[in-house]
Formats: C-alpha cells, structure tokens, sequence
C-alpha cells in the first residue's frame, strides 16, 4: 500500500496505469470517483492489475453523507472488505500458472490456499502438501502454519478426517504455532476460535474472534467464528448479528454456504423456523452441507412439515460425511434449552437420538 500524499500527485491526470504500478512499486491500482445528490453520496471504485491493465473488481458503494471522516471510514472498512477477496483470488491463479521449480515459499503458500478453499478431501490433502513446501523454504511464515491448521479444519469441518477430535485438536494446536511466530495473524486466531469452539470451548472462540476483529475490523472470516463461539455459548441473538455482518463485509465468500447454514441454525433457535428454512435452502442451493439440511429437518417439523423434514433426515442419514445422530447435533450448545429445543424438532423429524 502506497501513502496517499504519493498516490495524490496522479489526481486529476490522465495516466497509464501501467505506468503509475511502475512509478510506484504496485501491483494493484484502485481508482474510483464520487458522485452526490442531496444527502446521498455514490463512490465508484475499481481494482486494477497494474501489470495487465485488466480490471480485477468494481462495485457502486451507496451511503448517506454524515460528514466526510464517517464516509471515509465507512468506504475504506467496505472496499477493504470487497477487495480482498479478489486479489487473494488472482494471486493463486498467478501462482497456479508458475513453473513449480520457480515457486519460492510464498508461492507455495498461494497454492495451497487455492486448494484449502475447494472444501475437498482431495484439495485438503495438496493443500498441506503445498504449505509443508512452504515451511520448508521458510520455517518461520506464520501464513503456512495458518495454511495448515486450516486445512486440517477442512478435513474436521466436512468430515473427511475418520478421527475428528484427533484432527480439531492438530488443528489448534498449529493456530498456536502461528500465533508464536506472529501474534498479529488474523487468520489464525480465526482458525484458534475454530478449533475451541467444537471442541467445546466457546468462551476461548469468542476471545480469539474479538482479538482478529480487533487487528482487522473488515475481516469477515472473524465475524464468522465469532458468530460459531456465540451460539454454541448461549449468545444466539449475538450469533446472529455476527453471522450478518461477515454476510455484509464479504456477501460472495467462498464460505457462503457454510454462514448461510449457521444463520439458519441460529434463526432456528430463535423460533423463527419460516426464515431458518430460507437461510438453509439458500445455503443448499450453493453447496450440500450438512447443517443446513439439519436446519431444515428441524424448521420444516417444527411448522409441521413433517413429510419435508423426513426427507431432510433420509438426506442426513443417506450422506457420507454428516450429523446422524440427535446427540452428535446438540453434544456442543452449552445452553440445555437450545440442546433441549433442537432436539425437539429433530425427534419430530425422525433423526435418531444416538
């Protein structure tokens, strides 16, 4: 990131920019313009790779004017937000495309970032794979340790590991190893609030949540942990309020499925199974996950459904990799009404209790 006193010397020129990336020691360029009307202000940013000069990302950001501090706080915690994605999105296509005995560590890390967000069995395995090449080029890359416990939180999360205590545990105890080489790694406190929180430790996912929205108020990963501490903790009107802000920060994430599920578990809980069965179709429509057809074998049994919600648990119980029991559901809610409430619909729905 260049300081805005530099980037000022382009404002109001005409300019390559390929030539500004050059003058500046960038990659990426964004450029955007304002627009106002009344009290209402539009700004128009885009991301540009300043090496092709092709377009990356651009998005319309709408808001009231309450002053120019609370736009340009608002606009740069929002475009932050947005564009992240993107760039960690072309930069594994630009290290997917190097010649691997060029790649040095950091490359290696991008590629096994790629394959970390597949969400597969296969794409676990080569994600650790890439990120152990990693750490052997540079032992100390926090982002390789990150790289890893998150994989391992792939294989727990979907159920590829035959041991998932054995692999959530593996998991936190590299998020640690991370945080030992930088305590500043968002991500990794992101995978730590994971990793306690299935196994069993809320209070310890809520801290280490907070700590990462804390260090970066934009990142929605962050948001979502917090969102998993807090309704297994009790806090399920927090959950929710968590799970929509990562929704706002970040509404394409690659993720979106799985958020989709825990807003509809959590609107579950609240009673409001018509919005629960909403948020859980949504998620299905994106990708199967098992929390969501849970959610709708409890929603749709609780508004009487009962023909829906057996076939949700035939889904359940027909899958490879999922929840079977009403026991494995409710092992985690710390709160026996919430265990007590979704065990309710479940039992209704037919899911057997253990």
């Amino acid at each position: 990131m260049t300081a805005r006193n530099s980037s000022f010397t382009y404002k109001g020129r005409a300019v390559d920019v390929k030539q500004v990336g050059r003058e500046m020691g960038v990659r990426y360029v964004l450029e955007g313009s304002v627009r106002n009307s009344g009290d209402r202000v539009r700004i128009s940013a885009q991301l540009i790779d300043a090496e092709s000069g092709n377009h990356v990302w651009a998005e319309n950001f709408d808001t009231e004017f309450g002053g120019v501090p609370a736009v340009q706080d608002e606009l740069t915690q929002k475009i932050a937000a947005a564009i992240e994605p993107a760039i960690v999105k072309l930069e594994t296509h630009r290290a997917r495309y190097k010649r691997g005995d060029d790649l040095a560590a950091w490359d290696h890390y991008l590629h096994g970032l790629w394959h970390v967000n597949q969400q597969t069995a296969a794409d676990a395995v080569t994600a650790l794979w890439y990120f152990e090449k990693a750490l052997a080029l540079d032992e100390n890359l926090s982002e390789a340790y990150v790289g890893i416990a998150r994989a391992y939180h792939t294989q727990y999360g979907y159920g590829f590991a035959s041991d998932r205590a054995a692999i959530n545990a593996k998991a936190e105890e590299v998020a640690r190893l991370a945080l030992a080489r930088d305590n500043e790694n968002c991500y990794a406190h992101y995978v730590l609030a994971l990793t306690a929180a299935h196994a069993g430790d809320p209070e310890t996912a809520i801290r280490a949540s907070k700590r990462a929205i804390e260090l970066n108020p934009s990142f929605s990963p962050g948001y979502f942990s917090l969102a998993v501490g807090s309704i297994y903790r009790g806090e399920t009107e927090a959950a929710l309020a968590a799970i929509d802000a990562a929704l706002r920060l970040s509404p394409n994430d690659p993720q979106l499925y799985v958020w989709l599920a825990l807003r509809g578990s959590a609107l579950y809980l609240l009673g409001n199974y018509e919005e629960a069965i909403a948020a859980a179709e949504e998620s299905r429509g994106l990708r199967w996950f098992y929390t969501s057809i849970r959610v709708l074998a409890a929603s749709y049994a609780q508004i009487g459904e009962l023909l829906l919600a057996r076939a949700a648990v035939d889904e359940l119980l027909a899958a490879e990799r999922s929840e079977r029991t009403i026991a494995e559901v409710i092992c985690r809610f710390k709160r026996a009404a919430d265990r007590e409430h979704y065990a309710a619909g479940l039992r209704k729905a037919g899911l057997p209790e253990a």
